[in-house]
């Protein structure tokens, strides 16, 4: 996977981004009380693939756009 936090920002079109980075490792719903909002959530996450970069991806959407970006170092 290329290099996510150079194209995943905050406030881009979540579709627009997930059809950039191809179909994440894993996908899963959260509820809005459990993301401490209003809105449920989509959390898509992207493991590292056997590239040089080992850093795994979240990014957490709502109404269609990207509200964070994680990334953090499998070990």
């Amino acid at each position: 996977m290329p290099d996510a936090s150079r194209r995943v920002a905050r406030g881009r079109d979540c579709r627009e981004v997930i059809t950039e980075l191809g179909p994440p490792s894993r996908q899963r719903e959260i509820p809005a009380s459990d993301a401490g909002g209003t809105e449920i959530m989509t959390e898509y996450l992207y493991e590292p693939s056997g590239s040089a970069d080992p850093a795994r991806t979240r990014i957490l959407c709502a109404n269609g756009k990207v509200e964070g970006v994680d990334r953090s170092v499998a070990h």
